[in-house]
């Protein structure tokens, strides 16, 4: 009795094993055509003297899916002008007077910012795209570009001073040279 029980126990054990090893999808099975990103989003390179933003998304309608993977594209290249702006200027900060360091500080932890931001590059220029279909859902990757130089600081920085104080908008207003010149000799 003991024997027949560890025997069908061991043989269900085994046909467990074979079905796992068999179907597995590992190294010699079918590849999914969209299991990976193409190797240009994957790098996420930039050209030289830009700012570049990467977005991917999935959609059972193809320009669902293009409009998303764009958009995301778009926010990941406001994000990278924004970084660039705040650590640029806020490295800088001690050659300010106080008060113009609190001005700019208030600007730039401002909601206002990001949305001026936002306005600056929402025309970017799509680099690259690639579509796929993979189980029957529709995938889209693509990335934009802004040319450093072509990012309009002045006005970026005119819009996002708005809410702020009418002194903070003097400070910002003074300093805008210095903070020109910040960006430019990066």
């Amino acid at each position: 009795m003991y024997l027949r029980i560890v025997s069908k126990y061991l043989i269900t054990s085994l046909l467990i094993l074979f079905m796992f090893s068999c179907g597995g999808g590992g190294a010699g099975g079918v590849q999914d055509s969209c299991a990976k990103d193409p190797k240009w989003y994957s790098n996420e390179e930039c050209p030289r003297n830009h700012l570049c933003g990467f977005g991917s998304a999935g959609s059972g309608n193809k320009s669902t899916a293009e409009f998303k993977s764009k958009s995301l594209a778009r926010n990941d290249l406001a994000a990278a002008v924004s970084q660039v702006v705040i650590r640029e200027l806020t490295s800088g900060f001690e050659e300010l007077e106080g008060d113009a360091a609190e001005a700019w500080e208030k600007m730039l932890n401002s909601d206002n910012f990001v949305t001026s931001v936002n306005r600056e590059v929402t025309n970017s220029i799509v680099d690259q795209k690639e579509n796929a279909v993979c189980d029957g859902k529709n995938w889209y990757w693509a990335s934009v570009k802004k040319d450093i130089d072509g990012v309009n600081y002045a006005k970026i920085f005119s819009d996002a001073a708005v809410q702020l104080s009418e002194s903070d908008q003097e400070y910002i207003s003074a300093t805008k040279d210095w903070a020109a010149d910040k960006l430019g000799n990066r």
